[in-house]
Formats: C-alpha cells, sequence, structure tokens
C-alpha cells in the first residue's frame, strides 16, 4: 500500500527566500541563442511598421506539478497560487505603459512606427475585431490568465476556426502604406514561482509518498501557455509582411527575473476556499483540493513596477536579438 502525506509551507515574505524546482533561479539569458527566429527578411528590411495587437497574459492563477514512478505507480504533487490585490484597471495601465515603451525601442532600430489612431482608422480594422476571441484562457497543466491588449484593442490570433489573421493583419498595413509592416505581440507573464518536494520511501510492506511545496512572488515571462491542441500559445513577437508572410520570434526558454523574488507582495498565505471577486465561475479547482495551494497578496503598485521592469527588460533582449541575429 502507499502512504502519501502533503505538507503546505507557507512562505513568509521578510525572512524566506526560496528557489524552487518550477523556476530553479535566474539563468543566464542569451540574446543571441535563447531566441528562435521563423523568416527574419520581413523584420530585416523593415522600416515603417504599426502594432496591430500587443497582448499581454497574466496569469492570476498559477500551477506548478511534480512526478515520482512510473505508470500505475506514478504520484503527482501539485501547487497552485492565486494572486489578490490587483484589479482589472491595473493590468490595462501595465499593457498600455509597456506598448508606449515598446514602441519607443522600435524606433530606436531605426524602424518608423504609425500610431493606434491611424491602425484603428484603416477599413480592416473593423475585419480584425470580427476576429475576436475570448480573453481568458483556463488550463488544467498551468492555471488561468487574463488577457489584456493595448489600448483595450481585439485580441487576435492565428487559429484553426479563426484562419488568415495574418492576411487580416497584411491588409492593414497595406491601407497604412509606405511598405507597413504589421507587428503582433504576444507575452505570457506569471507572478509566483513553486518548490515542490516530492519523495518516495520503499519498504518491505508499504511504500511512503511524501511532498512538501513552498510558494513564492516572482515574476517570470513563459515561453508558453502550456495547453494541449488548438489552445497553445507561444510568447511571441509576429512581423507580418504585405503577403501574409511573417518574422515570428520565440523565447526558447523561461525568462526569470529574480530580483522581483517578494518584492510586490505584501502577504502570503495558505488558501482558505475563496476566489477573487472577477476569478468566480471563471475557475474551478474540480472536486479534490490540493492541499498546496497559496494565496499571494500583492500591492498593487509593486506588482506594477515589478512587472513592467520585467517586461522592459525582457524587451531589452527582444530588441538586442533583432538587433544582432535579425537585422544586424
Amino acid at each position: 500500500m502507499e502512504n502519501i502525506k502533503i505538507t503546505l509551507l507557507a512562505v513568509i515574505i521578510s525572512t524566506a527566500v526560496f528557489a524552487g524546482k518550477k523556476n530553479s533561479g535566474p539563468q543566464p539569458f542569451d540574446t543571441s541563442k535563447d531566441f528562435d527566429v521563423a523568416g527574419k527578411s520581413i523584420l530585416k528590411k523593415s522600416e515603417t511598421a504599426a502594432i496591430t495587437k500587443l497582448a499581454l497574459h497574466f496569469k492570476t492563477i498559477s500551477k506548478a506539478s511534480e512526478s515520482v514512478g512510473k505508470g500505475q505507480n506514478k504520484t503527482y504533487a501539485t501547487a497552485y497560487a492565486i494572486l489578490e490585490g490587483v484589479e482589472e484597471q491595473v493590468f490595462q495601465e501595465i499593457t498600455d505603459e509597456f506598448a508606449q515603451s515598446f514602441s519607443k525601442k522600435l524606433e530606436g532600430l531605426g524602424i518608423s512606427m504609425i500610431g493606434w489612431d491611424k491602425v484603428k482608422a484603416t477599413e480592416n480594422f473593423e475585419k480584425m475585431k470580427a476576429k475576436q476571441i475570448d480573453r481568458e484562457f483556463k488550463s488544467n497543466t498551468t492555471g488561468f490568465e487574463e488577457i489584456y491588449t493595448a489600448n483595450n484593442g481585439p485580441y487576435t490570433k492565428q487559429v484553426v476556426g479563426n484562419p488568415g489573421i495574418w492576411g487580416t493583419y497584411a491588409k492593414i498595413g497595406k491601407e497604412l502604406g509606405k511598405g507597413t509592416n504589421t507587428i503582433a505581440l504576444d507575452i505570457i507573464i506569471d507572478f509566483a514561482s513553486f518548490d515542490i518536494d516530492l519523495k518516495r520511501k520503499y519498504s518491505a510492506y508499504y511504500t511512503n509518498t511524501s511532498a512538501s511545496a513552498n510558494g513564492f512572488p516572482m515574476i517570470s515571462v513563459m515561453t508558453n501557455n502550456g495547453a494541449p491542441g488548438l489552445g497553445y500559445m507561444t510568447t511571441n513577437m509576429t512581423t507580418v509582411g504585405k503577403y501574409g508572410e511573417a518574422t515570428i520570434i520565440t523565447p526558447k526558454k523561461n525568462v526569470l527575473f529574480d530580483d522581483t523574488k517578494g518584492e510586490y507582495a505584501v502577504e502570503v498565505s495558505s488558501y482558505q476556499g475563496k476566489l477573487p471577486e472577477r476569478m468566480k465561475q471563471r475557475f474551478t479547482f474540480g472536486d479534490n483540493m490540493t492541499t498546496g495551494t497559496f494565496v499571494i497578496k500583492a500591492d498593487a503598485a509593486k506588482y506594477k513596477e515589478a512587472v513592467l521592469g520585467a517586461l522592459n527588460k525582457y524587451a531589452d533582449f527582444l530588441i538586442e536579438n533583432i538587433k544582432t541575429e535579425v537585422r544586424g
């Protein structure tokens, strides 16, 4: 028989810092090797561009798992974290402010940027609006995301059932003239990291499996949302040409910002069965509620500062890759 013991360790921000298995501390990010670039030519030659979509995917419930054993003897230990204290207005402010700073970084590459008002004024902007999809994403693997777009613009994605969005972006570029390329950006932002310690011991009479979990606040940019099938989404920058062809840049690994560890949270506690108001009816943990669940209560202003700082550092990595590997 198997005896499973799960221990929940709440993290006290002022006295404890953890390096976890999900995010085992910051790894050096090599801007020349840690991005995957497909189809360089569009962005390499781009002189004029417009951002048609900048979408930030904010995780507000995060999840991580570890496993031990194989087949029918495989056991999982799962930890969740829930973000509290950050309202919708703050997410939108972060998105709009980052869009402005990112546009300036692109101008620093010598690309003339066309503003949002001109993008909205195109006839094909209405076609882009018609291709909008859901701004919330639930995954049994990784948690729950709330998606915000710069200027509250349409959230679109090239998927089966919503094809041709790159074609619509290309048509917007043609309307804007001057050989304008259109840019779509998606970035997945996590707010938590975990340390899950799962052990199994065997004896002549029984198997003992024990697990402990720590959860702590730390900002990271994730490579993808971990979803199977059509729900799959990557962090990416896509620059579209006049025929719908594209340059696509994606990170090969998660980007961890160790300087944000513990910086934005005022409290970390155990889950008491109550979700933040805006998450009600949106997410369920199912019938088997894990005991490894943490609530990270944020100071909204500090969370905004931490996320914007992390996003701007990620953008600097991206710009350096474009400068040296794409346009160099």
